[in-house]
């Protein structure tokens, strides 16, 4: 591993811009592709599960986590940028600071977020479509995405610096980790254990959980510079 790293931080040196912008471009689409799954397979399985009212439900949510993706496109992609220019240049210490920058900013971030959101949960869905027959699945599945709202922060931002650490493959492969563990956990909460929507958004921060695990596990390698 420790070669690996090695060749990887040569590569972002010395390698040509257009061969490191197609190496590290591609994963990255593949990677906004996979991640549109989430909500594509809980749309499946709700509605064959739970019902028409519930797909509606989920819906009118999508505009909410849309908004926190957002949020943390903002913090994790510039964090991604600050660090690939960092590891270029060999600053490897300037590197590992805007990594705890981006941590604690997206742990503060994602908590007044999800807090702001949570308290005012009634009047954000309603202003987003939200009818009184949809209202209840809706609560219901965004709840618990926004208790857990600073592990998908923290999972989300540390694979974008997983990628400008000179593993977009790596990033790559920790989403797919947790789009098939979704896939799979998802008609197990919903149809074997009856949780109904409810049972989707718990298989996803599941999911994310270990994400984030697999994370961490990376950036502690001690041939990791970051």
């Amino acid at each position: 591993m420790q070669n690996v790293s090695q060749e990887k931080y040569r590569q972002l040196q010395a390698a040509p811009i257009g061969k490191l912008l197609l190496s590290y471009s591609i994963p990255a689409i593949i990677n906004m592709a996979v991640v549109s799954l989430y909500n594509l397979t809980d749309s499946i399985f709700i509605g064959n599960g739970v019902g028409a009212l519930a797909i509606s439900g989920l819906a009118v949510t999508f505009p909410i986590i849309n908004g926190i993706i957002a949020f943390n496109t903002l913090v994790g992609i510039g964090g991604t940028t600050l660090t690939s220019i960092s590891l270029g240049r060999k600053q490897y210490e300037k590197a590992t600071e805007v990594l705890h920058n981006v941590v604690i900013l997206g742990f503060i971030i994602s908590l007044l977020t999800g807090w702001i959101i949570y308290l005012n949960l009634d009047t954000v869905l309603r202003f987003f479509g939200a009818s009184e027959s949809t209202l209840p699945y809706a609560k219901e599945y965004i709840e618990i995405l926004l208790r857990a709202n600073p592990i998908t922060f923290l999972f989300l931002s540390l694979n974008n610096l997983l990628r400008g650490n000179g593993f977009p493959k790596k990033s790559l492969e920790s989403t797919l980790l947790t789009v098939g563990l979704n896939l799979t956990l998802t008609p197990i909460f919903i149809f074997a254990l009856n949780l109904g929507i409810k049972g989707a958004s718990i298989a996803t921060v599941i999911s994310q959980v270990i994400g984030l695990v697999w994370v961490v596990r990376l950036f502690c390698l001690k041939s990791n510079k970051v």
